[in-house]
């Protein structure tokens, strides 16, 4: 697998293939015509589906079925959010709450980001946030909308675009039952090493 470009693969199993990518690689194609996701994988396997995708600047874990049998199971799963993803960001300012949640409607749709503060400086925090819908950019935008805009976002990040060189946003866990052996799973991705020192910069 050497032979893939700003991705690694962490899980393949029975149909099921999950990927740990880097900040910078996009998980699909695009017009820039960059090495993707996607398609290097389409390079390994006979079928690729893709079930869901994390924005170019977002690095971490990518879920992908390998057996076509599988996916109107995970696509039932994704929708019912019985695959659940967690990620770690770095904000401006700290929430009024230890444990908390963002619901403003994104695109005239429900939308539900659920958080938890990890530590914080007062003037950046860390949080483990989850999404329990999975809107365009909805932790991006959530975090924006309630004035904890992400550091190094440049879509949404105002200011904070300055303060470091990526969008501090990463897919760190992935937990899912297999629909095949009905197994409880979780893959983790660690901390990559162009996120460590965030809450140091300020």
């Amino acid at each position: 697998m050497s032979d893939l470009t700003g991705v690694s693969i962490v899980y393949d199993h029975k149909g099921i293939v999950i990927v740990n990518k880097n900040f910078g690689t996009p998980s699909q194609p695009n017009r820039n015509q960059d090495p993707d996701v996607f398609t290097q994988l389409c390079t390994l396997y006979n079928y690729v589906g893709q079930h869901h995708r994390l924005d170019q600047t977002t690095s971490g874990l990518l879920l992908f079925s390998t057996d076509p049998t599988l996916n109107a199971q995970l696509s039932q799963a994704f929708n019912k959010h019985m695959i659940h993803r967690s990620y770690w960001t770095w904000v401006i300012g700290t929430p009024n709450n230890k444990l908390g949640s963002w619901k403003q409607p994104l695109d005239g749709k429900k939308s539900h980001t659920t958080f938890e503060i990890l530590s914080s400086t007062g003037m950046i925090t860390h949080l483990n946030v989850q999404l329990q819908t999975g809107r365009t950019h909805q932790i991006r935008r959530h975090a924006q909308m309630n004035g904890h805009p992400i550091v190094g976002d440049h879509r949404y990040g105002g200011a904070a675009k300055h303060l470091w060189p990526r969008l501090c946003l990463h897919a760190h866990t992935i937990e899912f039952v297999h629909p095949k052996t009905n197994e409880a799973t979780t893959i983790h991705a660690p901390l990559p090493s162009d996120l460590v020192g965030v809450l140091e910069i300020i």
